[in-house]
């Protein structure tokens, strides 16, 4: 019988545990062992409180509100579980407290604890709570926290292990794998040869995202999936679901998604709006929400920083009398979409933006310009890791990566940095590229390979908003082996180590590749078109166009009248640019 191990401190977060307790459910109905294990108040420090989601101190119930909440989780899944105190001895309870108080903040980065590296496991969480990139252990409210995360590591770490010793697990199912306790059982099950599968919500409807023996910040998943599929072509259906995925991201279509964009007005307002000069050439730089990826060791970086990045960015800008340099901070700074602000980066773009040289314009996070605008005015786009950079590419545009963060660093089209000394030469030779269909392929096949291809079939719960999910499922029948594709391939995995992606099947038929070529041809006799409409009533589903005149009857002739001539100009609109 195989047995699982569901480390889960944070289950009282719903919208993810619906997913994790679905499929241990599953696993357990093709007869494996399955130990939940839950926190109840042994962490000093955790990832249930930012400092930036709110200033006052830590409350005094967070433990005893998310025991709760947790326990009721569990029970209404019919779940049983045990509590991460009962691994861990009151004597050892001392022993951490005692190790963690006797640190000196210079010794926190380095700081090992019955000899694993946990100053190293932390970061993360620690980058996160602040929402910085570089820690500051001048700051005694950072310190403090560092302090307490380090307790709790040591505190999880014994409670592990002893766990892994004696139940002798063949899996783990942990959520992210990034945050400071996930992180420290990640690495203690690695280090044993447990299989560990990580979850998260999807980047699909309908889907979740998991990696195997990865953290979900850790590029090696996909660069693996990509060196696969990266020269598989679309199919008509593959190319549909790009062109959607890019329209849902430029008009915020989809509920379950994170809206961090402000709604496109079109690149000729957008210039208007900053005074950029017809004549020069533009370079958009987009900036990262980095401090997700602290402590994330996957490979040597170009720069010590972003923030260094930009600096030589803008240096290298101002010798340049030929090019504007527009700089896009990240909107989620200012706390859209997520409802904490990145204080401290604030402060850095606010003091960057007074010392720019007169060919440079920043936006700042709250500012209500579009990235997208700017990436249609745009001929290169510079990013650090954002999504916005390959999206621009999906324009037939070069970009340039700053960095190692994102998995599109995988695609060879883009064009890298190896160190710190090319940057002048790769972005003197970048902007004289021009728009080629080259880039765009290649981020179709991105996009569809990451936000679609590479995310398990999950419609046994649903993303109802970005915070809010719901079980589709009613009986354990309809978590039985054949069911549910996609269960079936993450728990095959967790049961006997099967993997959970294929790589396709030997030859590509020639339909595909004409299907793609046919609409890259369409695509670059017409490159307008792909800053994409917003959908109309026109674009919708016959049957929801019909209801929607039903229900406005009423009004119906009135309607008629006036739409009909509408309809047709679209129609005949569709016909002349369809690449569907």
């Amino acid at each position: 019988m195989s047995r699982i191990l569901v480390f889960s401190p944070y289950a009282r977060i719903k919208f993810t545990t619906n997913y994790e307790m679905t499929i241990a459910r599953a696993c357990q109905t093709r007869g494996a062992e399955i130990k939940y294990v839950l926190c109840d108040g042994m962490l000093a420090e955790c990832d249930m409180r930012l400092f930036t989601r709110t200033s006052v101190g830590r409350p005094f119930d967070i433990c005893t509100s998310c025991q709760a909440e947790a326990k009721a989780n569990l029970e209404s899944a019919e779940l049983s579980y045990d509590w991460l105190s009962k691994y861990v001895t009151p004597e050892e309870q001392r022993e951490v407290f005692q190790w963690a108080q006797g640190l000196s903040p210079e010794e926190f980065p380095g700081a090992r604890f019955r000899g694993h590296p946990l100053g190293e496991w932390i970061v993360s969480s620690i980058a996160s709570y602040f929402r910085v990139a570089e820690i500051d252990m001048e700051d005694w409210e950072t310190v403090t926290v560092s302090r307490g995360f380090l307790q709790a590591a040591a505190v999880t770490c014994i409670g592990l292990e002893r766990l892994l010793e004696e139940w002798r697990p063949d899996s783990l199912l942990i959520l992210n794998g990034r945050w400071s306790v996930l992180r420290v059982a990640f690495n203690l099950a690695r280090q044993r040869g447990v299989r560990v599968l990580v979850y998260e919500r999807g980047n699909s409807p309908g889907a979740i995202s998991v990696v195997e023996n990865e953290t979900c910040i850790s590029a090696v998943p996909f660069e693996k999936f990509w060196s696969a599929w990266s020269n598989v072509p679309l199919s008509k259906n593959e190319l549909d679901s790009v062109v959607t995925w890019i329209a849902n991201r430029r008009f915020q279509n989809s509920s379950a998604d994170i809206h961090f964009a402000s709604a496109p007005e079109g690149s000729a307002k957008f210039r208007a709006k900053l005074g950029l000069s017809p004549t020069r050439k533009l370079i958009a730089l987009y900036s990262s929400s980095t401090d997700e990826y602290g402590g994330e060791t996957d490979g040597a970086y170009p720069f010590p920083s972003q923030e260094v990045w930009i600096e030589k960015v803008i240096d290298w800008a101002s010798r340049r009398t030929d090019c504007d340099l527009v700089i896009r901070t990240h909107p989620c700074l200012s706390g859209k979409g997520v409802g904490y602000r990145s204080t401290k980066m604030i402060e850095w773009f606010q003091s960057l933006k007074s010392r720019l040289p007169v060919n440079v314009k920043l936006i700042m996070p709250d500012e209500v310009l579009s990235s997208y605008d700017l990436m249609v005015a745009a001929d290169l786009g510079l990013s650090y890791g954002s999504t916005a950079g390959i999206e621009m590419m999906a324009l037939g545009k070069p970009i340039v990566l700053g960095s190692r963060l994102p998995p599109y660093r995988a695609v060879s089209e883009v064009l890298q940095l190896e160190s710190e000394t090319e940057l002048e030469s790769v972005l003197d030779h970048a902007i004289t590229l021009k728009p080629d269909r080259k880039y765009r392929r290649a981020a179709f096949r991105y996009i569809y390979r990451f936000f679609v291809h590479m995310q398990v079939p999950f419609g046994l719960v649903s993303m109802d908003s970005a915070w809010e999910s719901s079980l589709k499922f009613t009986t354990s029948e309809e978590l039985a082996p054949g069911a549910d594709e996609g269960l079936d391939r993450i728990c095959a995995f967790l049961l006997a180590g099967s993997s959970i992606y294929r790589g396709p099947d030997a030859g590509v038929p020639a339909a595909l590749s004409e299907e793609e070529d046919a609409l890259h041809t369409k695509l670059d006799s017409n490159p307008e078109w792909f800053q994409l409409k917003q959908p109309s009533i026109v674009d919708l589903p016959t049957r929801i166009k019909g209801a929607v005149i039903r229900f406005a009857r009423p009004s119906y002739r009135i309607l008629k009248r006036i739409a009909n001539p509408m309809v047709r100009r679209f129609k005949r609109l569709d016909e002349r640019m369809e690449v569907s």
